[in-house]
């Protein structure tokens, strides 16, 4: 049974968009018995705006080739107003509200939650995802398990909400565990909400109201989910560039000067999303290998099991491509990512997260469809080994 996995990173997220695009035409290409009526990966689990794009494939109606171009069609037409108040007029009453509350504010006792209004997610979601089909495809058995992450400021644990047969009992380990739950839009904007960035959600926990914000905040096993619910393989679609590409990209705007707003705020983000996924990795090839050193009984004693583990991240750093789409921002919010330096070349790593316009996202999609088609063997063997 496969896992997919897709991590967080706010409009980077559309990479894995062009990702699965690709694998999906492949499969229905190739044909050979693939039922793209139903879904090659059986268990879903989404991170940040991972979450978003995995609720959007689990609450589809239709197959998984339908579900991804429906995807597609979404990343492919965004505006940052489809995601937060972008206006001039929205824009200008969220930051002043933030001046205020920082020079006046102990006046009137109010304190803004965040930076960013998501009211317009909030609708985009609700206009776009049948949340009630989860359910359908799991009786249907064409999905296995659902899950989305979110982090709680209330208690400070790191929790995982899934849907999926009562079988599946809830796992808790130190700091994080799993909640059996229907899925919500309230979860999903959990599971996205970008500290300071974005408002944090209010959600019921085991009768309680907590607080929380994005899954990827505190969450140092991303890949455990996946395994709870029983994946033998997972393929995990990141957002991160690979290492040379990253390195290179911050060579290239490093500087002697003291560092812009954006710059320590996109130093910040890119620990928050992008560090977890590939230490995790690491420690799940490290168990694979001591399992393979053990000899058949003491294996079925210990309960271990080997997760194959295939991973897809960007080939080229996507700061440089966030920077030539800095101009496709409405006025207002290309003025004030200027004044914390978000549309230069040092501070374009927060650009990256927040750029939410069609120009960049669609860049993004095509760069996922060319890399998934150049490793296009290596996927489709990997979805044969392991279905």
């Amino acid at each position: 049974m496969i896992g997919l996995l897709l991590t967080g990173g706010g409009a980077r997220a559309a990479y894995q968009v062009g990702v699965l695009v690709a694998i999906a035409h492949a499969l229905r290409k190739r044909g050979e018995g693939q039922d793209l009526s139903g879904h090659p990966f059986k268990i879903l689990c989404g991170t940040s705006a991972g979450a978003l794009n995995i609720a959007t494939l689990a609450s589809h109606p239709e197959g998984f080739l339908s579900a991804v171009l429906h995807l597609e069609r979404i990343w492919s037409s965004f505006r940052a107003e489809q995601v937060f108040v972008a206006d001039n007029i929205g824009l200008a009453s969220s930051t002043g509200k933030w001046l205020s509350a920082l020079t006046l504010g102990w006046l009137s006792g109010h304190t803004p939650k965040a930076l960013l209004d998501t009211s317009p997610l909030r609708r985009l979601l609700s206009r776009e995802l049948d949340l009630s089909q989860i359910d359908r495809h799991l009786e249907a058995r064409d999905l296995h398990a659902v899950a989305v992450t979110a982090s709680s400021y209330s208690s400070g644990e790191h929790l995982t909400f899934y849907s999926a047969p009562k079988a599946l009992e809830p796992w808790q380990r130190a700091k994080r565990k799993a909640i059996r739950s229907l899925m919500t839009i309230e979860h999903l904007l959990a599971s996205s909400a970008i500290p300071v960035l974005f408002p944090p959600v209010a959600l019921q926990v085991e009768g309680q109201t907590q607080w929380f914000g994005d899954g990827a905040m505190r969450q140092v096993a991303p890949i455990s989910p996946a395994i709870h619910l029983g994946a033998k393989a997972i393929l995990a679609i990141g957002t991160r560039s690979t290492e040379q590409d990253v390195a290179t990209a911050e060579h290239a705007t490093q500087t002697q000067t003291q560092p812009s707003l954006a710059q320590i705020g996109g130093h910040a983000l890119a620990g928050l999303f992008l560090d977890s996924l590939s230490s995790d990795a690491e420690q799940l090839a490290r168990t694979n290998e001591v399992i393979r050193l053990l000899d058949p009984q003491a294996r079925t004693k210990s309960g271990l099991r080997e997760v194959a583990l295939l991973q897809i991240n960007p080939s080229e750093a996507l700061e440089p491509i966030a920077l030539s789409f800095r101009l496709h921002l409405p006025w207002m919010l290309r003025k004030l990512f200027g004044r914390v330096g978000a549309t230069e070349a040092r501070g374009a790593v927060l650009l990256s997260y927040l750029l939410f316009e069609q120009g960049f996202t669609n860049a993004l999609i095509e760069l996922g469809k060319r890399d998934a088609h150049a490793m296009m063997d290596t996927i489709l063997a990997f979805i044969d080994r392991h279905s």
